[in-house]
């Protein structure tokens, strides 16, 4: 809560605080010990200390953890429960709309009008807070090992509905998973390209999107040489490659990229990289080496 956490010197002065004032047990006698244990300390009968153990205590009691998968813990917090109060935040949508609007850049409403959300996954459930494996791990930074990069591939498809063919898929879950304990992880991202020297912002590029996608897969797949692929991975006729001859053609001079994300799923390599430089990778290919090679082939010729 940033309107009020300044005013805590730490969680458990917050904590007590939230407990004392906002919360609200369920059952009657959880109610009557809640009620009392405040009561008695307003009277100077018990100690601070003692009353916020009784009322840790009892909110402990309603917490609920359920794990509909192996990869995601669905929580009940009763605190975040009895602090969501939807007549304000209603009330707040309606004095600023604007600021609570969808933003329809980002969002398709006329597809997302139609859909179903009691079907979704955990609709009909009691928990207020989803927390997946992914999120634990990168927020509590629990060491979970290095991620070694099996496969790399491209998608122009947005809204990303079929982010990963099911076959390929298939085929990698069944050659590289040795136990149930071992998963393969899918990372989509995006990325922004321009052309250097920036003469205006935003940058701009005389790359088509298509043509970016391409450049920057077959770069990163020459770079890690995954296990898994077969073009792009070997130097041998690169110079003969359509993306290289694209940009010598267009008298672009070098490819950079930089690959920089934090975060424990993120420590990437491969055989080919190491183990060294985990979360962050660059790319720096210099095409004088390849226009020399392409020039000689023209003469040859």
């Amino acid at each position: 809560m940033p309107g009020i956490k300044d005013r805590f010197d730490d969680r458990n002065e917050f904590l007590f605080f939230v407990l004392f004032n906002q919360y609200h047990p369920k059952g009657s006698f959880k109610k009557r010990v809640y009620e009392l244990s405040r009561k008695l300390l307003k009277r100077g009968v018990i100690s601070p200390t003692l009353c916020f153990k009784i009322l840790r205590g009892i909110y402990s009691s309603e917490i609920t953890v359920r794990h509909e998968t192996r990869f995601e813990i669905n929580i009940f917090d009763p605190l975040a429960h009895c602090m969501t109060n939807n007549e304000k935040a209603e009330q707040a949508r309606k004095g600023n709309p604007r600021f609570y609007e969808l933003n329809e850049a980002d969002w398709d409403t006329s597809k997302t009008k139609d859909v179903d959300y009691s079907k979704l996954p955990s609709a009909e459930k009691a928990e207020n807070c989803r927390l997946t494996v992914d999120q634990i791990i990168n927020h509590f930074n629990i060491e979970v090992g290095n991620q070694k990069v099996a496969y790399i591939g491209k998608t122009e498809q947005e809204p990303f509905d079929r982010l990963f063919p099911h076959k390929k898929l298939n085929e990698l879950d069944a050659k590289l998973l040795k136990n149930e304990y071992e998963t393969l992880i899918i990372h989509l991202f995006g990325f922004m390209n321009w052309d250097e020297p920036v003469l205006s912002l935003p940058p701009t590029t005389s790359i088509s999107k298509a043509d970016a996608i391409t450049i920057a897969e077959a770069e990163l797949i020459n770079y890690f040489k995954p296990s898994e692929n077969d073009k792009f991975v070997k130097d041998d006729g690169k110079a003969n490659w359509k993306h290289i001859k694209l940009l010598i053609r267009n008298r672009y001079k070098k490819i950079r990229g930089l690959l920089d994300v934090d975060g424990q799923y993120a420590k990437f390599y491969t055989l080919h990289v190491g183990d060294k430089n985990l979360n962050r990778h660059e790319v720096d290919i210099d095409l004088a080496a390849y226009s020399s090679v392409q020039q000689e082939n023209a003469v040859d010729s």
